[in-house]
């Protein structure tokens, strides 16, 4: 895939305005809802946290919601590329930004769907990577993530 023509200019801040709210609980994680768009149009999504505890889900008594999980490269692990994540609680644009490999940023671009939003769980966004606790908990929960996923997409 071309990163030059997957890099249109973008008039976003330079510096990352996400901050990962802490998961509520050992049993929580993250999907990633990927805004419909096409071609140049910026990578915009939401972010939902789940439960996989019986006794704290949101999925209509099913712990496990329904996505596919992300298998790819990471590539350069320096985040060159900007998401918006938007605040599903504000009204009206209230999109803060996120820095993302590139490698990444080429597949949500790739796979977002021009009508309707597609719920993914990606390790780069779905994990707090600058949170060493979270971090090592979900690495250990990362099969759990691609066994329950509707499809594996690579």
């Amino acid at each position: 895939m071309d990163e030059a023509a997957d890099s249109p200019a973008q008039t976003i801040p330079e510096r990352d305005s996400y901050a990962y709210s802490p998961l509520p609980d050992p049993d929580s994680f993250r999907t990633v809802e990927v805004l419909p768009g096409a071609g140049a149009d910026p990578v915009v999504c939401n972010l939902r946290v789940h439960s996989t505890s019986p006794d704290d889900n949101d999925n209509n008594g099913a712990p496990w919601p329904e996505y596919e999980a992300l298998s790819y490269v990471w590539g350069d692990p320096a985040p060159s590329q900007r998401i918006r994540i938007r605040d599903a609680d504000a009204d009206g644009d209230c999109d803060e930004t996120m820095a993302v490999t590139a490698n990444l940023h080429a597949a949500l671009r790739r796979l977002r769907q021009p009508d309707q939003p597609r719920t993914l769980w990606a390790d780069g966004i779905c994990i707090n990577q600058a949170d060493a606790g979270e971090k090592s908990h979900q690495v250990r929960q990362m099969g759990a993530f691609y066994s329950r996923a509707r499809r594996v997409v690579v």
